[in-house]
């Protein structure tokens, strides 16, 4: 049965269509490791970046490096100025509206602004790895400590309003160097998606004195057929309006806005609900191309203590079209609860048969 599901949190809607879905064996996948030769972010070649504003020596050799962050060769914004932002504009109110339908955005964010702030790449280890899963746990956990200690030191940034985590892996995923890394870009503007957020759960915490996503996680964790792991710390499920097959959360436990927050120990937590969430869709739709997405509260404003951070992996196995660009939604082949399941018996998601639910509901 066909659905059309809407995301509480972000009102986008989804249309859920398995009778259009092609096998997954016809997906496009990114297991295919290119040369290692002239790889600019490989160790001793250091030169071919950047300077370098962050790093992480070895534990074992303080001459090696373990992460290091550097400017993007070509970035996507300007060096930051005095002169970037009012500062009269930097806290500007969220305001409250209905969750079925998008914020207004206010007056100050119309107007063009200076595009100043910071676009960085974290390399996130000396040797020539291409997925994330092939980093293994510790090495996961110090790229999370040195991405949480940049957010730190960009807080700084009297201009710099919101900083924007993601990772682009596989060609379809966006990457132009195959070197496992990530970026971080920090922006003089609370983009709109953000502030749509923002405004959401300003606005359920009114109407019912809880946070939006502690209660999503709730209900996700109750039903179970889009769970699809736990750890001490966090909790991940597949998206019940998933924008492409396999779109999964993670999602910190206990309520927390901001994910430079963390503590040294709920790094090392992340990192392995990651790896492992990371290994499931692997297995599940055969080594996709995939971003993933660290959707943090803004740095400064009022009601950031109304937000709940997460992690968002978005493979892409299918291509947006004409529909998508037109109509603002998006159609997803593949129904989430089917995926999750794959991922919880770790096999690939055509072994599984449909196991639908229309169950969703939010106070």
């Amino acid at each position: 049965m066909n659905e059309i599901r809407c995301d509480p949190l972000s009102g986008y809607r989804v249309l859920i269509a398995e009778g259009r879905s092609a096998r997954p064996r016809d997906y496009e996948t990114s297991h295919v490791v290119g040369s290692k030769s002239n790889c600019p972010f490989c160790a001793g070649n250091e030169k071919e970046s950047p300077e370098e504003v962050l790093r992480v020596s070895s534990a074992d050799d303080t001459d090696l490096w373990q992460v290091r962050v550097v400017g993007n060769k070509y970035p996507a914004l300007s060096a930051p100025t005095q002169s970037g932002v009012d500062p009269a504009s930097a806290n500007p109110t969220i305001h409250s509206s209905p969750a079925s339908h998008c914020s207004h955005l206010p007056d100050n964010e119309i107007s063009a602004v200076p595009g100043e702030g910071l676009h960085e790449v974290i390399i996130e280890s000396p040797e020539h790895y291409v997925r994330t899963t092939e980093l293994g746990v510790t090495q996961l956990t110090a790229v999370l400590q040195a991405t949480k200690k940049r957010v730190e030191q960009i807080r700084n940034i009297p201009t710099v309003r919101s900083v924007h985590i993601f990772k682009n892996v596989g060609p379809t995923g966006g990457a132009t160097i195959e070197h496992t890394h990530s970026q971080l870009v920090a922006l003089p503007i609370i983009p709109p998606a953000l502030h749509r957020e923002l405004s959401v759960m300003v606005t359920h915490q009114q109407r019912t004195e809880r946070c939006l996503l502690c209660e999503m996680q709730e209900i996700e964790k109750n039903n179970e057929k889009r769970f699809v792991a736990e750890n001490l710390n966090f909790t991940a499920f597949c998206a019940y309006a998933g924008r492409q097959p396999g779109e999964t959360w993670i999602v910190p436990k206990k309520h927390q806005a901001d994910f430079s927050a963390m503590s040294l120990s709920e790094c090392r937590s992340f990192a392995e609900i990651l790896d492992r969430v990371l290994s499931y869709l692997d297995v599940a739709l055969q080594i996709p191309a995939y971003n993933y997405m660290i959707q943090s509260a803004p740095l400064e404003g009022n009601s950031i203590g109304h937000y709940h951070w997460r992690l968002v992996i978005l493979p892409r196995v299918t291509t947006q079209a004409g529909f998508e660009w037109s109509s603002g939604c998006f159609i997803n082949p593949v129904a989430p609860e089917r995926i999750a399941e794959a991922m919880r018996k770790e096999v690939p998601v055509e072994r599984v048969s449909i196991n639908q639910t229309t169950s969703y509901a939010v106070r």
